[in-house]
């Protein structure tokens, strides 16, 4: 019965493997009973199907069961079935994929502690103990924690020294070379490459006496490797050519392939490119006859011998490679990139990072020569951008909040559907005729459940189209905007070839309605801006009142020598902007640049930030209804009743807000997720949090102006009552108006080895401080709770704001946030956005009372009269401005700070 499941599972039946697993546990409980190793590990092989379908609540449930089994029948206190911990093993696996590091440890030390009490033969503990001290040694490879992985390391070779006894040599010799493998990487990440080399030379010896045809390729390359990481080229060279040539005379293809592969990047760092390109293309014809198409190593593989190309000169022959590498990545991600984890999902780009600054280098050197090349690099930079802000929880809760809940089974369906497609696709078989025919059901089935959820689920369709725009769609929409140029700043690192280099680069690509292509326009390199002249800028524009204006403008033009105005050109007679920033300007408000006529850059064009360019293909959403939430004023100081108090005034039925609905499974699983590791609370901000006073008067006056435009807000929340609970029960109000105090935590400078990634997420370290928030910040070091004052980025991206129309964020810093190359702001900002809100106005740095409170009175005077936002907003910095002027206080830090991104 088993093996049939196993068997259906592997041809990508799941739903027949699942029912044959279901019927074989029954079948167990029957025969043996509910207590029964043989139970245990049906349960063990269930979970791993229901690993593979992407169902891990139901696969922790099982492996739970089958944990408790064998503690309870077997005793932790006589481990002599070596066997007994794999459910645990497994179990804190799949805490690790999800980011719970203190469960995975924990679960494997008590398994330890019980080993270490044991009483029966030392053989089979020994070989446990060796088990759980390895899946701990991958835990503190995934939290870097190096260090602390060599002496568990160490201790498993020991073990497994004294576990096997006389006619298992070959095995003991394959179980200490393979944990040395171990070793050897932890000494890389380390940069101890001499312990390294001394390692992966006793792991040859081993795999030598182990026996297996080639069994000590792999240890060789590793050498290799280690060789080539040491500058010793010529010996690297010679080892990987003895690799090849021993694996073409055994014909083992995919070690040929592996030592192609690994002499290819040694060829690339002498700058041998014609030799990297004959073994990139011996490697690419093995995977092509040993896997699938689409394979994701067949698209890395096409990438590298696009570069090899391209280092020869040969720009027109690398373009169409190069097209199908991104053309494969394109249908990888799109595959599983949407259905994966924000942390999972940022982890890919990182691992696929070096592509797009690769040909981002390439682009900018051929550019000139080849104009098309500017319109590719736009393409790429849509779709990159595109792929950050989309995510499967986003779009769970878009159709979520639609009321279809079919539409939401199918977003699910299709997860685990594509995920399954992604996997397959990335095996080294993936190429044979049995593995052709699972692929083509699996596809098969993806393409069935895509059809159901396209005639359900306008969503999704949107979402959809929006993964395949180009540069033409965007130039189509300027017309219809009133808009005429678009321009994407892009900030990449510099490649030489494979190589990256020290230097950072800023390019714009423009396009205007009137653009056969968009042009690349070459900027400056980060270095030179990012130290100097707008760190300048920022510190003179933040300095308040003091600050001779002069100065102002000194920083501002080199500025705009270095950003504006090298564009000038390309723009030409444009008005109407849309702007997509990267790098150090998503820090700043551009339009407080002047330009060569001495005028501001927001007084000489209509600027309009957006995330990316991809957001004018948006399709046309008025906010509805008249109603809007306004939050300012908290009392930071509440004790345990007064809060109490102020939670149970919101179900007062003159003052109840509706209860946002709470998607399954996402709600909850988010705000663990979002509170710091036990014993880790939040580290910033500190000290006593001064009264606002002014946002008190700042929404009274919001609420009167809505109320005078017909509008039907509830009474603003203040005080007592101005609880990070009201913004989470809050659904989709067309505006949401918090005036508060913001704060981004810089990431630390030194990490504590033994801590949480979660403690470094730059979504837990930004966030609003509302009502009873002090309190918490005075526990720093333990555990905060779900509702106690502190709404961090990450439990806003959670909340319910499909078809909001616009987040004020009325409080100090809130634009800032941590940047990531090509992938915009962690903050705030992205937690609104994600969240369904259209635009955000937020601040780039700490702004004064006062003046935010005038110039949020003029901002929603001329929004209500029926000016657009962005209008709105310009015009209501003129004239808070003028006020200023009038007062002899005319300084952008007083009257500049707040930018408004979206639509």
């Amino acid at each position: 019965m088993l093996l049939g499941a196993q068997t259906g599972g592997g041809e990508a039946d799941y739903g027949r493997a699942e029912a044959l697993f279901r019927r074989a546990v029954r079948i167990a409980e029957r025969a043996v009973g509910t207590e029964d190793a043989g139970l245990a590990e049906a349960l063990l092989n269930f979970a791993g199907l229901y690993r593979a379908e992407l169902k891990e609540r139901e696969a922790e449930a099982a492996l739970l069961r089958a944990v408790g089994i064998h503690e309870r029948i077997m005793g932790l206190q006589t481990s002599e079935d070596p066997l007994m911990h794999s459910p645990r093993i497994q179990l804190a696996a799949l805490y690790q994929q999800q980011g719970r590091f203190d469960e995975a440890e924990a679960l494997l030390q008590r398994a330890l502690a019980a080993i270490e009490k044991g009483t029966g033969p030392t053989a089979p503990r020994n070989f446990a103990t060796s088990q759980l001290l390895m899946a701990l040694v991958y835990l503190r490879e995934q939290q870097g924690r190096y260090a602390d992985a060599e002496p568990l390391i160490r201790r498993a070779v020991d073990l497994a020294s004294s576990t096997w006894g006389l006619g298992w040599g070959k095995v003991k010799n394959a179980a200490i070379a393979s944990f040395l493998s171990d070793l050897a990487f932890v000494y890389i990440q380390q940069g101890r490459y001499a312990d390294a080399e001394r390692t992966d030379l006793r792991i040859i010896e081993l795999r030598r006496k182990a026996g297996g045809r080639g069994g000590d390729l792999y240890a060789r390359a590793a050498l290799a490797d280690v060789y080539e990481r040491q500058g010793q080229h010529a010996k690297a060279e010679v080892t990987m050519q003895d690799v090849l040539r021993r694996a073409e005379q055994l014909r083992l293809p995919w070690h040929m392939r592996n030592a192609a592969m690994t002499l290819s990047y040694i060829q690339f760092e002498q700058r041998k490119y014609a030799e990297a390109e004959s073994l990139i293309r011996q490697e690419l014809k093995i995977e092509q006859d040993a896997m699938a198409a689409d394979s994701p190593i067949i698209g890395a593989t096409l990438f590298g011998l696009a570069l090899a190309v391209a280092g020869q000169g040969r720009s027109a022959e690398a373009e169409p490679l190069f097209d199908r590498s991104f053309a494969n990545l394109r249908r990888q991600l799109q595959f599983f990139f949407t259905y994966m984890s924000e942390s999972d999902r940022l982890k890919v780009l990182d691992n696929v990072a070096y592509r797009f600054a690769a040909y981002f280098s390439f682009a900018d050197r051929v550019h000139q020569a080849d104009p098309a090349t500017a319109g590719r690099m736009y393409d790429l930079v849509l779709w990159h951008k595109g792929l950050v802000v989309r995510s499967i929880e986003a779009l769970r809760r878009r159709i979520a909040n639609a009321g279809d809940p079919a539409a939401l089974a199918l977003v699910d369906e299709l997860a685990a559907r594509r995920a399954q497609l992604a996997a397959a696709m990335a095996e080294p078989t993936a190429g044979s005729a049995a593995s052709r025919a699972r692929l083509a059901r699996l596809q098969q089935q993806a393409n069935d459940v895509e059809r159901r959820l396209v005639d359900r689920s306008q969503a999704f369709v949107d979402d959809r189209q929006q993964q395949n725009a180009t540069w033409r769609d965007v130039r189509g929409r300027l017309a219809a905007l009133g808009a005429d140029a678009a321009v994407e700043f892009v900030r990449f690192r510099v490649y030489d070839g494979v190589k990256p280099t020290p230097e950072y680069r800023y390019v714009a690509l423009v396009l205007t309605r009137a653009s056969e292509q968009p042009l690349l326009v070459r900027l400056v390199d980060a270095a030179r801006v990012e130290d100097a002249s707008v760190q300048g800028y920022l510190q003179t524009l933040t300095r308040g009142a003091g600050e001779p204006s002069a100065s102002v403008i000194v920083a501002a033009d080199s500025f705009y020598e270095a950003f504006w105005k090298p564009i000038e050109a390309a723009i030409g007679p444009a008005r109407r902007i849309y702007v997509a920033t990267d790098g150090v300007l998503n820090q700043m408000a551009i339009g407080l640049t002047p330009v060569a006529d001495g005028r501001l850059l927001m007084d000489a064009y209509d600027l309009r930030l957006v995330n990316s360019t991809v957001d004018l293909l948006q399709p046309p959403r008025e906010g509805e209804g008249r109603n809007a939430l306004l939050v300012g004023n908290p009392r930071f100081k509440l004790d345990a009743a007064e809060h109490r108090a102020a939670v149970a005034s919101l179900d007062d039925p003159a003052h109840a807000l509706p209860a946002a609905p709470i998607v399954a499974g996402l709600r909850e699983e988010g705000l663990r997720a979002a509170s710091p590791p036990e014993g880790h609370g939040r580290p910033c901000p500190s000290g006593e949090l001064a009264p606002l006073e002014q946002t008190e008067t700042e929404v009274d006056e919001i609420f009167s102006t809505l109320g005078e435009s017909g509008w039907t807000p509830a009474s603003p929340y203040t005080g007592a009552r101005a609880l990070e609970e009201v913004v989470k029960r809050v659904r989709h109000p067309r505006v949401l108006h918090l005036a508060t105090h913001g704060f981004f935590c810089p990431d630390p400078e030194e990490r504590d080895s033994g801590s949480d990634p979660a403690r470094e997420d730059p979504m837990l370290r930004s966030g609003l401080l509302f009502a009873g928030s002090q309190a918490a910040l005075e526990r720093a070091g333990t555990t905060p709770s779900a509702d106690d004052g502190v709404l961090t980025a990450y439990e806003a991206s959670l909340l319910d704001l499909q078809g909001t129309e616009l987040v004020v964020l009325s409080a100090c810093s809130t634009g800032l946030g941590q940047e990531r190359a090509g992938e915009g702001v962690f903050g705030l900002r992205r937690a609104f956005q994600e969240a369904g809100a259209r635009a955000v106005l937020m601040s780039m740095w700490p702004v004064p009372d006062r003046e935010t409170r005038q110039l949020m009175t003029f901002f929603y005077r001329h929004w209500l009269a029926g000016e657009d936002k962005h209008d709105a907003l310009r015009h209501a910095q003129h004239d808070l401005r003028a006020l200023l002027q009038q007062e002899g206080r005319d300084r952008p830090y007083l009257w500049g700070g707040f930018v408004l991104v979206g639509r």
